[in-house]
């Protein structure tokens, strides 16, 4: 039997979505006791030419909630909106996509698979199937760009590990 879409797509998500949400609280203690301002946090890069935390915990939201929307619409273009400087307006982004991703039911998600979802890169334009969109483009940026949170949270000395970025793993009990 195949797997549904949904079941391919949105608990994991979500589940990332979740353990980031988590990784945010952990930052918000740890500047207040080594008193970092979050503003420099937020700012921590993993080498100078690739995008900061706030831009990496953006594109989480992006490539969950934003890839819903795109799917919905038919269409995708970057987010060029103001990135949030503060871990709590981040939080609030991570917990609306989570939002979105919960509203959506298997049957929902199975009338999507065929639909066509155009990705709109400046003159570029990519066409996709909605399930190969969701399960080659979004779901892998929203891994890297978690895994990339993840690893500038740990580089500046947060005591986090695997488990962190992990999450609640979707255990069967009895199995």
């Amino acid at each position: 039997m195949p797997i549904p879409l949904h079941d391919a797509f949105i608990p994991s998500a979500r589940q990332i979505l979740g353990s980031t949400t988590a990784l945010l609280d952990q930052a918000r203690r740890y500047c207040e006791e080594k008193g970092v301002s979050e503003e420099v946090l937020l700012g921590v890069r993993l080498i100078a030419d690739m995008a900061p935390l706030s831009f990496q915990l953006k594109q989480v939201a992006v490539h969950t909630a934003g890839a819903i929307n795109a799917v919905r619409e038919g269409r995708f273009a970057p987010d060029f909106a103001p990135i949030a400087l503060s871990l709590e307006a981040h939080a609030e982004l991570l917990h609306g996509a989570d939002g979105v991703l919960a509203s959506i039911t298997t049957d929902e998600a199975e009338q999507w698979i065929d639909g066509r979802v155009v990705v709109e890169l400046g003159a570029t334009k990519l066409p996709f199937v909605a399930r190969d969109y969701l399960l080659s483009l979004a779901q892998p940026n929203f891994y890297f760009h978690a895994s990339c949170a993840y690893a500038l949270l740990r580089q500046q000395g947060l005591e986090i590990g695997k488990r962190d970025f992990m999450g609640s793993i979707r255990i069967t009990p009895d199995a």
